[in-house]
């Protein structure tokens, strides 16, 4: 088995290429290969000898754009479409053996029931990213039966642009200077990063195929993981809840069904939630 991950050293990748060695299996990744040099994933030529050179057997995607607030709506989402479609055709075609991407929760419809998102809910994107997305997956799964596609929901971690709400409410509880969020009873699917890299790695080392909830499967509220940061750092009443609203077509509620995860893939998760956040703040007084 000769593993291929894209975005390898990124948010999700170091820890799917972590959890991938930790089970002896050999791994390259767009920056660290046969070519000697990085490999621009956006153009033909590099993506052509990528492949040629390192004759993978197994192909793990994950490079997109990923700029903080502005990969939703960012030009660069057709470009990476089209690159990673013809990423996935290449790789086939040369004898790949099994191919699995990674695709969004923003995929699913928002408009509806969005309390427990299963892999068969409708899908109805809202921004380019999730459109995107959507159609790489439909253009993977056209292309053969044995790939599979992690769809991810809200993830935190090691290496965490500093201005997602997360890393803000640390910020806040450790320095004390007060955080204006939106409605305490928001509720989200987090996830550690180092679970979702794990659960990619087991996705792709697996037999199973078609699309795959990556989340916990539980949607925490706001204002319970704000309270569990401020008793972190001993203070209260610093992040302060449902001073701004949700904004448009934001549902209150997004969680994730993982029982595709849980029992056909069979995995299960590395780092705990509470460990996580005790982490995420150990991290910040560390930094």
């Amino acid at each position: 088995m000769r593993v291929l991950v894209t975005g390898g050293e990124g948010f999700i990748g170091r820890h799917a290429v972590a959890a991938l060695r930790a089970r002896g299996v050999a791994v390259a990744t767009h920056r660290d290969n046969a070519l000697g040099r990085r490999a621009d994933l956006l153009d033909a030529g590099d993506r052509r000898a990528l492949i040629a050179a390192e004759r993978p057997t197994h192909l793990l995607h994950l490079a997109w754009v990923t700029e903080h607030g502005r990969f939703w709506h960012s030009p660069l989402n057709a470009d990476w479409e089209a690159a990673s479609a013809d990423l996935f055709a290449r790789f086939l075609g040369a004898g790949g053996v099994r191919a699995v991407g990674c695709g969004s929760c923003t995929e699913y419809g928002w408009g509806g029931d969005t309390e427990c998102l299963r892999e068969d809910s409708p899908l109805a994107p809202h921004t380019p990213y999730g459109e995107a997305k959507l159609r790489t997956w439909e253009r993977l799964a056209a292309l053969g039966e044995n790939t599979a596609w992690g769809r991810p929901f809200f993830m935190f971690g090691p290496g965490e642009t500093p201005t997602r709400l997360l890393p803000l409410m640390v910020r806040a509880a450790a320095s004390g200077v007060a955080l204006d969020c939106g409605p305490g009873g928001t509720r989200r699917d987090f996830w550690d990063t180092r679970n979702v890299g794990a659960a990619f790695a087991a996705l792709l080392l697996s037999g199973v195929t078609g699309p795959v909830n990556i989340a916990r499967g539980v949607a925490e509220r706001f204002d319970a993981i704000g309270a569990a940061i401020e008793a972190h750092f001993g203070v209260s009443d610093v992040i302060r809840f449902g001073r701004r609203e949700l904004g448009p077509g934001e549902p209150a509620v997004l969680g994730a069904d993982v029982t595709r995860l849980r029992r056909e893939v069979g995995f299960e998760e590395p780092v705990t939630f509470a460990d996580s956040l005790c982490d995420l703040c150990d991290g910040y007084l560390g930094a």
